[in-house]
């Protein structure tokens, strides 16, 4: 017994040793390269040619390391420097119809006014019915703020569509960004054509008139700029432009509210530049909702524009107060002394060198206008350079607890309830760089009560030492990141390690197992040569964890099973179960799972393999926690681009799998694949799950043959359960599974309807800025 005692404390010695050698080796390879990129930035500043040259070179480089020559070809083919879009195939301002409720004749006139977004508007599409082509023309004139005409558009009758739009095309009116046009639509001649509408109640960004008279009903109007953009965003930026028009909407909207909260803006503040300081007030200052206050703790700074521009502008709005202390006292010090000036419901998150959008606190107080019970909101963002430039978006998912714990996803815009973050002590001294992310999960622990507003609301500013800009910019981001997520585990009383991963600023939890859970994994016969491949990689590279294989074989397929194992390899449990019945797959995995002795079920597709050692025991560490019910890997095709990522429901009316298509580790709209993911549903190719749980959700659906690991997914989400997508384990798939051509369009139609109410209103784990007809996360461009 001693001797076991003196073994088990030996074993605990060195364990520990090697954890802390482990620690101090990767806190090195941080500095090191920390200063190695700051080095970079000095030498190679972004936005330069020679910044762009290398940055390419390092990507490359690495993917041709880690995945091979194919990969790295398929990489070049898909880098696209100058990805011009033509904006004129993209409608910039639209008014769109879901149905037809009539026709308004075009023997009389339409008119129409309308806010345009952009420069050089040069085509006007118009939804028209035209049963017959007779000898008739349509003539549409736009008409100036001046009532002058200033462009005309004839169309003959055989060019004029029936129920489809008919295009109105003219030269460029260069000069109409942000400016109001009215156009006027009449025949020539007898008519037989007219234009379609919808009735609506709702308010219009097109406004209307039929022979002289309001007509509130809507019509399907888009108009088109004749510009060239470079960037997806762009094109989605000028669609989502707040016109001057809807601004005023949003104002009288705002006078309105029931409820109007007061929201107070914290910024601390130290010795940015005047311009940036000033473009963070203004942008507080241009808010369309009023009623907030910004609380500005100046920390010390040295440079005297600071004390002279906060002075100009606490003597210019009483709603902007401001603390100078007289010691530094660093973010976090600074932020609860901004923090102390606040008397609002609600406090915001400001940098002094960011900006708000103009209707940022208007979208917040929209929402807790309809649910006054809300705690913490937050919203999408994207970046802005010294030039005035947005790009690098960010679109958000719905509340994920998980993807909080990869990375501090929450960020920028956050709106907290006051009481809340006093009770958690507001900022914590000592997580400078991390202090933001360290509240979060603070907050996180004490109210489920989250809301997420799907648009950009938040301009991070890019200029030299911010991280937007360079994320090594800050040293100790990185190390007191690990240490909040540390702490929250610990305050959770969950046994698990916090810990950093490839990426900057990223982390991942390595959670304790408890006891010594057996997996029971669960494979179908397809082919001899894929099982065995399957199955040799799985015994080749599972370690400490108890698992066996249930190999499924059907009476016909009997005969043809014939592997053998490599004799090298150490063999598991392994059990041959024939099923007797008709080949169902649902019917197959149940009565596997009533036969398996594991804690834990693992349903396997026989063309996946596996190449890390920890691809088993990560799966099982989540599939144990509280809370969490299914759980899959991300699964890799043979070239090292993603097969799946975990599932979004509604994606061309059906589902897809999230960044399918994609090299690994590649930031897109949607962030990041290697971040673990909260979903409704997960792939069936490799999924896990706890048996107790698989049999209170019901099991499989012996019923549905297409999409049963989705309808089980929602199954055990509706108990109460989330399903993850584990963004750092990864397998390989090798060839395809299913044929499309088995799935009868019965099946289909089947297995979607109990999903209709996310096909309809979205998946709450997607973004609906992005867009439901791709699988690369692209922006949604023709809503």
């Amino acid at each position: 017994m001693d001797n076991k005692k003196n073994r088990s404390s030996e074993f605990a010695y060195l364990w520990m040793i090697k954890n802390k050698i482990k620690e101090t080796y990767i806190s090195f390879l941080l500095q090191a390269l920390t200063k190695f990129q700051g080095l970079i930035s000095k030498q190679l500043p972004l936005n330069t040619k020679r910044r762009e040259i290398y940055d390419f070179a390092i990507l490359n480089l690495q993917i041709l390391k880690r995945r091979g020559f194919e990969l790295f070809i398929h990489q070049v083919k898909n880098q696209n420097f100058k990805n011009y879009i033509k904006s004129s195939e993209i409608p910039i301002f639209e008014s769109k119809i879901s149905k037809s409720d009539g026709g308004i004749s075009l023997v009389k006139t339409l008119q129409g006014k309308f806010n345009f977004p952009a420069n050089n508007l040069n085509k006007i599409n118009i939804f028209t019915i035209n049963s017959q082509k007779e000898n008739f023309k349509l003539k549409l004139q736009i008409i100036n703020e001046q009532k002058m005409v200033i462009r005309e558009s004839i169309v003959k009758s055989v060019e004029i569509k029936n129920n489809e739009y008919t295009s109105f095309k003219f030269k460029p009116i260069k000069e109409s960004k942000d400016r109001i046009f009215n156009f006027r639509l009449q025949s020539i001649g007898e008519s037989s054509a007219s234009v379609s509408y919808e009735k609506t109640d709702e308010t219009k960004e097109l406004t209307l008139f039929y022979d002289g008279n309001n007509f509130n009903d809507k019509i399907g109007f888009q108009a088109f700029s004749d510009l060239g953009v470079q960037y997806e965003y762009d094109v989605w930026m000028l669609r989502n432009t707040l016109t001057a028009t809807k601004k005023e909407r949003c104002r009288k909207e705002a006078q309105n509210f029931a409820y109007k909260p007061k929201i107070s803006i914290i910024m601390p503040v130290y010795n940015v530049d005047e311009i940036w300081l000033e473009k963070a007030i203004d942008s507080v200052i241009n808010q369309i909702y009023t009623n907030w206050e910004l609380c500005i703790a100046d920390d010390a700074s040295t440079k005297p524009h600071i004390k002279s521009t906060l002075s100009k502008y606490s003597e210019l709005d009483s709603r902007i107060k401001v603390k100078y202390l007289s010691n530094n006292r660093g973010i976090s010090g600074a932020s609860n002394e901004a923090l102390l000036l606040a008397t609002g419901e609600f406090i915001g998150l400001l940098d002094n060198d960011d900006e708000l959008s103009v209707d940022a606190l208007y979208e917040v107080v929209k929402v807790l206008n309809k649910k006054s019970d809300i705690d913490l909101i937050y919203s999408d963002e994207d970046k802005i350079d010294m030039k005035g430039n947005r790009c690098n978006p960010f679109f958000k998912p719905g509340w994920s607890p998980d993807v909080l714990f990869s990375v501090n996803y929450v960020c920028h815009f956050a709106v907290i309830r006051k009481t809340i973050v006093d009770e958690v002590g507001r900022f914590r001294i000592g997580f400078e760089g991390s202090q933001d992310y360290d509240l979060f999960l603070r907050v996180a622990e004490k109210t489920n009560q989250v809301e997420h507003i799907p648009k950009i609301l938040y301009h991070w500013r890019m200029i030299p030492g911010s991280t937007a800009l360079n994320i090594f910019s800050k040293d100790k981001a990185q190390i007191n990141g690990i240490r909040s997520l540390q702490d929250y585990l610990y305050r959770k009383k969950i046994d698990g390690k916090a810990a950093a991963t490839i990426n900057r600023t990223n982390y991942q939890v390595d959670y304790e197992i408890k006891g010594s859970p057996l997996v029971s994994i669960i494979i179908h016969f397809d082919d001899n040569v894929h099982v065995k491949k399957c199955i040799n990689s799985i015994i080749k590279n599972t370690e400490e964890t108890r698992y066996e294989i249930l190999l499924m074989v059907s009476k016909k397929n009997e005969k043809q099973l014939s592997i053998n194992f490599d004799p090298s390899n150490k063999q598991p449990a392994i059990k041959v179960l024939t099923y007797d019945e008709s080949w169902n797959v649902s019917a197959i995995n149940n009565f596997a799972a009533e036969k398996s002795s594991g804690d834990y079920l693992l349903f396997m597709n026989s063309r996946i393999e596996t190449t890390n050692r920890n691809w088993l025991i990560s799966l099982l560490k989540n599939a144990g926690r509280e809370g969490i019910g299914c759980v899959c890997p991300k699964i890799l095709n043979v070239d090292g681009t993603i097969k799946q990522a975990g599932i979004i429901l509604g994606l061309n009316g059906e589902k897809y799998d999230v960044f399918s298509g994609n090299p690994e580790n590649n930031w897109t709209n949607f962030g990041l694949d290697t971040w673990s993911r909260d979903y409704l549903a997960v792939s069936g190719e490799c999924l896990m799950i706890n048996k107790k749980t698989f049999f209170q959700a019901g099991g499989f659906d012996e019923n549905k043959y297409y999409g049963n690991d989705i309808d089980l997914c929602l199954r055990v989400h509706k108990k109460g359960f989330r399903n993850l997508c584990i963004g750092t384990v990864s397998v390989y798939q090798l060839g395809i599974g299913l044929r499309k051509d088995e799935i009868s369009p019965t099946d289909v139609q089947r297995i979607l309807e109990p999903y209709r109410i996310f096909l309809e209103t979205g998946d709450p784990y997607y973004n609906p800025n992005l867009s439901l007809k791709e699988k690369l996360c692209k922006l949604e461009l023709m809503q």
